[in-house]
């Protein structure tokens, strides 16, 4: 009897470390809580391997007003901390164009800010929409930008501790990295995703991390709250689904951001990034409809995805195939090409996967 209990309790331990193993593999636990410091592996970003673009003349040809346009909703006039000297207040050190769409009163004062800040009023709209009318609006107008970048009114972009010259202006830094690689897409990661710290302690458990750290990430899914997209990859991926994009804005604000993150994955697949040094946050928690995902909606999303995709073929790629049988899970995460470095050689060329 004694003999049967201890292999009943050799087997339960074998089973117990079986699981927690695999919690730990696949960085669930991370999820699940806070990890104590003595199980994160370590790494710092002290150490960065920097890169600069390949010239594919993918921009030759085209007059661009400024390098960077940002486009944010707000209550009404841009913040006040938005136009400090140290963000955009100065236009010739940003290189940018600040559009504000204003969505419950219109803007009064308007005609007194720098030439550079441009306000514009629709009432009633949601985050989804709104974005929509940003975007048509200066795609309508005369003025061209390499990088068209949405952000929330009030996010903020730090540095990380560990990151060499922590007290470079962390905007500027932002700009840099897209100006110099030209990525598609490029999100700034989140305090609550932390799907960058997430990705590179899975790529040091398999294996896969190298010293000097590399200056970005592959990003699948990715929060809203700050992304930048390269001109033509706005074309490809943001006009396409504008039409598309709103249609769970009743259930979930969320929604929308899948659209973006599934056509984007289908048409820039392992050259979207988050760069390492940077994170970003909300200061302000306003309330909007918000619901986790469903695989159905998420199955009916994706085959608005298949009816946009403007290559035949690529609806029977490995890829559609996958989110068809539901690995988008698997995608989510980031986990499913973690050990993969992002195609950012400055040919911003959709499907180039295919």
């Amino acid at each position: 009897m004694k003999l049967k209990m201890s292999y009943v309790v050799a087997a339960l331990l074998v089973d117990t470390i079986l699981v927690l193993y695999t919690l730990r593999h696949y960085c669930i636990l991370d999820k699940l809580f806070v990890l104590p410091v003595e199980l994160i592996p370590h790494y710092s970003r002290s150490n960065i391997a920097r890169h600069r673009a390949t010239d594919c003349n993918l921009d030759s040809g085209v007059d661009f007003h400024k390098k960077f346009l940002y486009m944010i909703m707000t209550e009404s006039c841009v913040p006040e901390d938005l136009l400090s000297i140290d963000i955009f207040g100065n236009s010739l050190d940003c290189q940018c164009d600040l559009l504000v769409l204003g969505y419950k009163e219109r803007c009064t004062t308007a005609s007194t800010y720098s030439s550079h800040v441009t306000h514009i009023f629709h009432p009633s709209t949601t985050w989804t929409t709104g974005r929509g009318i940003l975007y048509n609006t200066t795609v309508q107008g005369d003025k061209k930008y390499m990088y068209y970048i949405f952000m929330d009114d009030d996010a903020k972009i730090k540095l990380y501790n560990d990151v060499q010259d922590h007290n470079k202006n962390p905007w500027r830094s932002f700009e840099d990295f897209l100006f110099r690689l030209r990525p598609p897409i490029a999100a700034i990661d989140t305090e609550e995703w932390r799907s960058v710290d997430r990705t590179i302690r899975f790529k040091i458990r398999n294996g896969c991390f190298q010293e000097p750290m590399e200056e970005y990430v592959t990003a699948v899914f990715f929060d809203g709250m700050i992304n930048a997209f390269h001109h033509r990859a706005a074309e490809t991926v943001m006009e396409p689904v504008l039409h598309h994009w709103n249609r769970f804005d009743n259930a979930s604000w969320w929604f929308s951001q899948w659209y973006i993150c599934l056509m984007g994955d289908m048409a820039y697949h392992n050259q979207m990034v988050f760069p390492v040094e940077f994170i970003t946050r909300n200061t302000q928690h306003r309330s909007y409809p918000r619901h986790f995902e469903t695989r159905e909606i998420i199955d009916l999303i994706t085959q608005d995805i298949e009816k946009i995709v403007p290559i035949e073929e690529f609806r029977e790629n490995n890829l559609m195939q996958e989110w068809r049988s539901g690995g988008y899970k698997d995608r989510q995460s980031g986990y499913s090409n973690a050990c993969v470095l992002p195609h950012t050689a400055g040919c911003v060329h959709p499907y180039k996967h295919i």
